[in-house]
């Protein structure tokens, strides 16, 4: 029993190491759009003794960018798959937006120093 608990966590990691490495990357084919950021997300984590979602608060606030981008005239809305965690919001962040020409919906993020 052990062992199929081990082999299943082990696959949990695997599979968030493969994701996080997707969506962290920008194909060659992406191209950079112009963008602008509409609003933050405020993210509080709660957690109780027990391990449910009331209780205590486990962690600081953060912030989630909301941003939209246009393409063909066609406008969207991006949230990060990969956290973009703020500590404030800040509207003056820059954010670079990549998009694939071919699926627009389909873009990835890179934070600007």
């Amino acid at each position: 029993m052990i062992y199929i608990i081990i082999i299943i966590i082990g696959l949990l990691i695997f599979s968030a190491i493969i994701y996080g490495t997707y969506y962290s990357s920008i194909p060659k084919d992406f191209i950079k759009v112009e963008n602008e950021i509409l609003y933050f997300e405020e993210r509080i984590r709660w957690e109780s003794e027990t391990g449910g979602n009331t209780g205590h608060i486990s962690m600081p606030t953060w912030y989630e960018p909301i941003i939209s981008y246009n393409y063909l005239d066609i406008k969207y809305m991006y949230k990060a798959k990969i956290n973009i965690s703020l500590d404030a919001p800040d509207f003056n962040k820059s954010i670079e937006i990549f998009i694939s020409p071919k699926n627009p919906e389909d873009a990835r993020h890179k934070l600007s120093k």
